[in-house]
């Protein structure tokens, strides 16, 4: 008697739905209960995986998005342990889907920092592999992504949320994300972005050169910001004094500029900060395009000697343009700034000589014009011990005023 594939793939944890028999076409896949084997579109149709789904695996990708249908996570990716270029969900070239990540997505190596000299510090590497992915897409992505899931990457040359080809769709992020590894990247925005980039939640960055947002795409669109980031280099970001000259190089590493952003935004950049009701027939009180319950206030801090935000390209002039106001806004300002900083943007140096920078314009052999200048009505600050301290630093090619 033959097996049928319908009970095999249930045991696997995976329940399929055919539409048509005779047509032998698969519509969904839905992962309701914990299994071992990847799944992709162009064999399951649109995916689901539910709060009781899991998929376990130590190498390769679990979901593959390899033909226009859609992704539904609100369960588990656990890829702990994997394998050098691992990946949690792998949207495969250009495809027309939506992506709706609430889920656990863990992919990370099988290593963990120990003191080897007995000085009660921490030595060696932050991570070992690389390559690791917790969502990537390597081709243009057409639809809505909408992530509030828990990504955790750990993993040289590795991120978080990679979208490398460009984007047609707004892209709400909700979540958190922790990275961990040399030339980590916790959000990497390339190609042209089009649509409303909103940027909650959390994300951290941790190890040599890390950044925890790079945008090196074109964002058409509004680019608001209103979660905690955080990043450094160091192992530690505070440490007693009795144990400085105790620290070695790889405890002191820098990372790189905390958020890049090295391409013109066509509707401005919104450093956020929640919003008081005042009329609760209005839901969008600030204008911004988000539902003020769903805001919060913007919270950067950089811990190194490169800028919390870096707005500037070494290859390019870039433009950034005014933010564009809903004509729901309860007194909006006279002038729509290109840039406007609402939430707090902060830089500590920590150790002894090192600069730190909150904010930076240009200074990379290009301009950077923000039309109608910078509003600060949040804070921005930065402290540096026998270092250089910036709030805002306009340098060469810094082109803000009105």
């Amino acid at each position: 008697m033959p097996i049928s594939r319908f009970r095999c793939a249930t045991a696997l944890g995976v329940i399929l739905t055919m539409t048509g028999a005779a047509s032998g076409v698969w519509a969904d896949t839905s992962v309701a209960t914990a299994t071992t084997t990847p799944v992709t579109t162009s064999t399951g149709g649109n995916i689901d995986v539910t709060s009781d789904g899991s998929i376990t695996l130590t190498s390769g990708t679990a979901i593959t998005v390899d033909s226009d249908n859609t992704v539904i996570l609100n369960g588990t990716i656990e890829m702990s342990g994997a394998d050098s270029g691992a990946t949690g969900v792998l949207i495969d070239g250009p495809r027309t889907t939506t992506l709706e990540l609430a889920g656990t997505i863990t992919v990370t190596d099988d290593y963990t920092a120990e003191d080897e000299d007995d000085d009660d510090l921490v030595d060696g590497v932050f991570a070992e592999g690389m390559g690791r992915y917790g969502v990537r897409a390597t081709g243009l992505l057409t639809g809505d992504v909408d992530v509030s899931s828990a990504i955790t990457v750990h993993g040289n040359q590795s991120y978080g949320i990679s979208l490398e080809g460009g984007r047609t769709g707004d892209f709400i992020f909700n979540g958190t994300i922790g990275v961990l590894g040399d030339e980590v990247v916790g959000l990497n925005l390339a190609g042209t972005q089009t649509g409303q980039t909103y940027i909650s939640g959390s994300i951290s960055a941790t190890g040599k050169d890390s950044s925890a947002v790079n945008i090196s795409g074109l964002i058409d669109g509004a680019l608001i910001f209103d979660g905690s980031i955080s990043g450094t280099g160091y192992r530690y970001t505070s440490i007693g004094e009795d144990y400085l000259d105790l620290l070695e190089a790889d405890d002191l590493y820098q990372n790189k500029a905390l958020i890049s952003i090295s391409n013109d935004v066509t509707q401005g950049i919104l450093i956020n900060a929640g919003v008081t009701s005042t009329d609760d027939d209005n839901t969008d009180e600030n204008g911004n395009g988000i539902e003020d319950t769903e805001e919060g206030t913007a919270s950067i801090a950089q811990y190194g000697g490169n800028a919390a935000l870096l707005i500037g390209s070494d290859s390019k002039a870039i433009t950034i343009s005014p933010i564009v106001v809903a004509d729901t806004a309860v007194e909006p300002d006279e002038v729509n700034h290109g840039l406007d900083i609402r939430g707090s943007i902060t830089s500590y140096g920590i150790y002894e000589g090192i600069d730190a920078t909150a904010v930076q314009i240009a200074g990379l052999g290009y301009d950077t014009t923000i039309t109608n200048g910078i509003s600060i009505s949040g804070s921005v600050s930065s402290t540096a011990y026998e270092g250089i301290a910036r709030g805002l630093s306009l340098l060469s090619g810094a082109q803000v005023g009105r």
